[in-house]
């Protein structure tokens, strides 16, 4: 979903919303999570382009089956249309409407070479010593 891209690489262009492909995975982001509600870039493609309820990840990546929804999720509650994930401090997931989206998202991105680490260092006042 682009809006997910966009947002990742508005912090750092080459960042793109994370796919959870495992429990382990998913622990690792549980433990990033205060008691705020994280969004996921998983998402469900619009009825016009595809007319299943299948939950794709934003980055493309197809071989990641793992799901972790709470016990009624999937479940557009209220008869509202959800088509974006959450994860909550439990680790489960949750399906809400765009309009429930929060503002904190899970992005990740290759990591930097050497050089391409040098280069972001000259911009950025954070870096270690080369």
């Amino acid at each position: 979903m682009a809006t997910f891209i966009q947002n990742c690489q508005a912090i750092y262009s080459k960042s793109y919303p994370v796919s959870i492909c495992s429990e382990g995975e998913n622990d690792f982001f549980r433990g990033l999570i205060d008691s705020t509600v994280t969004m996921l870039g998983l998402y469900l493609p619009t009825a016009a382009a595809k007319p299943s309820r299948i939950y794709e990840w934003a980055d493309g990546n197809t071989d990641c089956q793992y799901r972790n929804w709470q016990s009624t999720d999937p479940d557009n509650y209220n008869d509202n249309i959800e088509t974006v994930a959450q994860i909550d401090s439990t680790g489960k997931w949750n399906d809400v409407d765009l309009t429930s989206v929060g503002t904190n998202l899970f992005c990740k991105s290759n990591a930097l070479t050497l050089q391409e680490y040098a280069d972001s260092c000259q911009t950025l006042d954070n870096c270690a010593q080369l």
